[in-house]
This record gives C-alpha cells, sequence and structure tokens, in this order.
C-alpha cells in the first residue's frame, strides 16, 4: 500500500519531458551545425566571446537563462523577429 503511494507520487511519468533549456541548447547545437555561418561569424553576430558562446552550447551547464539560449537562435533565424 505504502509502496503503491509512493510510486504515484514520485514515479517519472512514462513520457520524460525535458528541461526547455536543454532542448534548446540541443536545438542550437543542430542549428549551428546545418548553418552556413562559421562560429566565428555567429560570435560576431552576437557580440559575445568564444568562450560564452561555448557555454552556451555546453549540455551540462545549468547557470543559463531560456533568453541566453534564444540569441543564438534568433542569430540563425530560427525565430521569427
Amino acid at each position: 500500500m505504502l509502496r503503491d503511494r509512493y510510486h504515484r507520487c514520485f514515479a517519472r511519468p512514462s513520457v520524460y519531458s525535458l528541461p526547455t533549456d536543454y532542448r534548446l541548447t540541443l536545438e542550437a547545437q543542430k542549428r549551428i551545425k546545418e548553418s552556413r555561418l562559421s562560429k566565428r561569424e555567429i560570435i560576431r553576430r552576437l557580440g559575445t566571446s568564444t568562450a560564452q558562446l561555448y557555454r552556451l552550447l555546453d549540455q551540462t551547464n545549468y547557470r543559463k537563462s531560456v533568453d541566453q539560449m534564444l540569441a543564438p537562435l534568433q542569430v540563425l533565424n530560427v525565430m521569427s523577429s
């Protein structure tokens, strides 16, 4: 009985939803690979440093906001202005 209650409260749902920032990171990585722009040009358009771009593309970096992740996608014309 207690075990059933635990599973109802804490078991993962069958369809696991990835956090938004992680999905945006994967999308940015994919779009950069598909882009004809060089990373240097993307960095220039973002007005940022190489280190900052790599931090944004790092899947294990959890210290970034959704707004920060949207910037590279806007540069790559994924988002409508």
